[in-house]
């Protein structure tokens, strides 16, 4: 369960950092080469991994812990679905 969360929370980062890279790469193409470089990319991805390790494990009762992770994963996935929606209304919106 620890491994679902994990990489279900690192997947909806990583989904948010593309589309942010989408979003400049579009509406920004000037302005590309110098938001995304190598070493932003590289920091974006890393915090996206780490991100989606905030679970830990337990050896005990974890029934309120899992509600509690259910809560903050329920959290972050409607944070970033937000975010992702934002970025492509905003790539969206000259047409």
């Amino acid at each position: 369960m620890c491994f679902f969360f994990v990489l279900g929370t690192a997947e909806c980062f990583l989904l948010a950092v593309m589309s942010y890279d989408r979003y400049v790469a579009i509406c920004k193409p000037l302005h590309y080469p110098l938001v995304m470089n190598p070493k932003k990319c590289h920091q974006l991805a890393a915090g996206a991994w780490l991100g989606g390790m905030s679970v830990q494990l337990a050896c005990g009762d974890t029934s309120v812990h899992e509600m509690s992770v259910y809560v903050v994963v329920i959290f972050i996935a409607v944070v970033h679905f937000m975010l992702i929606v934002v970025s492509y209304s905003k790539i969206m919106g000259p047409f």
